[in-house]
Parts: C-alpha cells; structure tokens; sequence
C-alpha cells in the first residue's frame, strides 16, 4: 500500500476519534505542536526515519519530547503509529489530518501574493469576497512579491486568480498587437 493511503488512514481514523469524542481543538493544537517540532529538527527526522532505532526506544524519546506538551489521546495515537512501523510517516500522517480537519470544517487555504502588504480593510474585504466566491470558510497567507510591481496574485488550491498589474499590462501588450485595444 503506497504511503499516501496509510497516512490518509491512520488520519481518518484519527478525525473520526476527534469528532467521536468532541476532542478535534485539542488534539488539533497537539498535533500542530508535533509537526512544528519534527518540522524544525532535522534529528528528529531522521530519528523517526530511522530502521535501526526500535519502536519502543522512539515511543520513550518522544514520550518525554512531548510530556506534559500534547494530550494523552493524542501521545497514545503517536505511540500506535510508531508500534506499528509508521514512525516514519507520522508528519506525512498530521499533514493529513489536518487536510480532512479542513475539508470537513469547510475550509480552504489561499495564498496571496502582491506587490505590497494589504492592511486590515483590504485583507477583510479579499477574505469577504474569497469567500462568497468559493462558498467556504478562508484562511488567507498573505506574501509580498516585489516583482509584481501593482496588484496581487490569488492561488486558491490549483486556480490562480492574477489580479496584478504585470498581468494587466501583457493583456493590454497582447490587445496592442492583435489591433482589437480599446483605448476608451
């Protein structure tokens, strides 16, 4: 079985427990404390990818990483994972979850890149519209791209949305070209 499927199981079986027993803010807050962890060691990495290190020696290593830090639903499923061979597929696996946690909530990560930072009104009134247009719930990163030099680029999962001026002016170029500009 390719490891998509068996991160997108064990992160099933995972949203169906956090909706089962209420329990989906918590274990959502331990597991983004988990991925940022693994995220930002590069021992931890490769301790968890690791074929020499035994199960129950990377069971007690991240016990104590996580001690007192995520609950003990959440330290359990670390624990059944790594007994069962997927220690090397634990952040693959949380990627996941929170994928479905998203889907299931009804909402999208968008990406926004412009040519300068957006203030609040502006930010409000994208996320406003953003979400009248995609019918969920938005959650914007903003970015600032200085070779777009005016206006802003929107990447909302495989659509891209290029409300910026580079853009505007090579329609304008192509317009020019073809004889059909409308200079009114």
């Amino acid at each position: 079985m390719s490891n998509y499927k068996v991160a997108n199981r064990y992160a099933s079986a995972l949203i169906g427990l956090s909706f089962e027993e209420n329990l989906l803010d918590k274990i959502n807050m331990d597991l983004d404390i988990v991925v940022k962890t693994i995220k930002q060691s590069r021992e931890i990495q490769l301790f968890l990818q690791s074929p020499v290190i035994k199960p129950h020696k990377k069971n007690e290593i991240l016990t104590k990483i996580f001690q007192h830090k995520i609950s003990s639903t959440s330290q359990k499923f670390i624990s059944m994972v790594i007994n069962r061979g997927r220690a090397d597929l634990l952040e693959e696996i949380i990627d996941h979850f929170f994928k479905i946690r998203d889907r299931k909530l009804g909402i999208i990560h968008v990406q926004v890149k412009a040519a300068i930072d957006f203030d609040k009104s502006q930010s409000e009134k994208l996320t406003r519209t953003l979400e009248e247009f995609t019918k969920k719930k938005v959650q914007i990163n903003f970015s600032v791209d200085k070779s777009l030099r005016g206006g802003f680029v929107v990447q909302l999962e495989d659509t891209i949305l290029d409300a910026s001026l580079k853009r505007q002016l090579e329609i304008l170029r192509t317009k020019f070209l073809q004889g059909t500009a409308d200079l009114n």
